[in-house]
């Protein structure tokens, strides 16, 4: 079984997490290995959390494959999805596309997110940013204070993959939806990504995480072309010889095996 994971604090705290699905707890995985020892472990994105795995790595023998995406890193791109959780927790009422919304509960910020996340999915880059500017914008105020320092360095991520247990792969350079992008974005994706990282390690990157899980033909084609072996999506289904299914920690492992 290959589970995937994000952001793995040792506790959720008082967090809204209106991006809850991408927080599992390190005391969740430790009940999962626990349960069953046939798991590869994978995390995407590049959270520094991720560090909080290296004991249970060796308690369990168990691998993990730690997918970077290389804007996160450069500081060239960060996760509006961050910057939006950041905004709910620490607001009661919002403005959007000129209506008014008050955020009374956890529920309608939840609800709120989810909407937002959705119609921005699947956009480039640049709709992407405009319309996260526009929000913030309209309401009252910078992207900056929402941003966090949450993800590994270049430093840390050397140190990581010293680790026997640990091996690093592509997640691409800006986290967007690939199968909605044009050509020269989703070579540059895939290229650059995977070149940043090898300059970086000196080591060479053979396996890819899917942004959002998503692929189709062409992106598996190219992903191929440019010299990856393994490519690795967000649903247990295997498409060819290079795809590998994995499952959500939170959702999708069955409950014997994470209790």
């Amino acid at each position: 079984m290959i589970v995937y994971l994000h952001d793995i604090p040792y506790s959720v705290g008082n967090r809204l997490a209106a991006n809850k699905k991408n927080i599992d707890t390190v005391f969740s995985v430790e009940k999962c290995l626990k349960n069953n020892r046939n798991v590869l472990l994978t995390a995407d994105d590049g959270y520094k959390s991720v560090k909080n795995l290296l004991p249970l790595l060796e308690k369990y023998n168990v691998k993990l494959i730690f997918f970077i995406t290389t804007g996160f890193l450069d500081k060239s791109v960060y996760p509006y999805e961050v910057e939006l959780s950041n905004f709910l927790e620490r607001n009661s009422a919002l403005s959007y596309e000129g209506k008014s919304l008050l955020l009374e509960d956890v529920s309608v910020k939840e609800e709120f997110f989810g909407m937002v996340h959705k119609q921005l999915k699947y956009l480039s880059l640049r709709e992407r940013n405009n319309h996260i500017d526009s929000f913030f914008l309209e309401n009252g105020g910078g992207r900056e204070e929402y941003v966090e320092n949450i993800f590994v360095t270049w430093q840390d991520l050397r140190e990581l993959a010293k680790h026997p247990l640990v091996e690093i792969g592509s997640h691409c350079v800006s986290h967007v939806f690939l199968p909605s992008q044009d050509l020269s974005t989703i070579i540059f994706e895939l290229k650059e990504s995977k070149a940043r990282i090898e300059h970086e390690l000196g080591k060479k990157v053979t396996k890819l995480s899917y942004p959002y899980g998503g692929s189709n033909f062409k992106v598996k084609v190219l992903a191929k072309a440019l010299g990856y072996k393994e490519t690795y999506a967000t649903n247990d289904k295997k498409y060819n010889f290079m795809d590998k299914g994995r499952v959500s920690l939170s959702k999708n492992v069955p409950r014997k095996l994470r209790e």
